[in-house]
């Protein structure tokens, strides 16, 4: 069973976003509580502002208002999905 100290482990090796994602699901799905939304999208986006190809996403994420789907764990969830197919 994973915990929350292991998703902080996660981490991106060469802005590589699709085993990046992988090894984040895996995280998530081996945990026996899975954290908020907002728990997540910390932990999510601490290693996501290390990515050069995340930087048009994070931009929008900032500029979004607090509570906007493009401020949520979803939105960036989504973005790594798009980004991890354009390699």
């Amino acid at each position: 069973m994973y915990g929350t100290e292991d998703l902080l482990e996660v981490r991106s090796h060469s802005d590589d976003l699709k085993s990046f994602l992988q090894n984040w699901d895996a995280g998530i799905a081996g945990m026996k509580r899975i954290p908020d939304q907002n728990t997540l999208k910390d932990l999510f986006i601490r290693q996501l502002r290390k990515s050069r190809r995340m930087a048009f996403d994070l931009d929008v994420y900032d500029r979004s208002p607090e509570g906007s789907h493009q401020r949520s764990y979803g939105f960036l969830a989504q973005s790594v999905i798009c980004l991890q197919g354009n390699a």
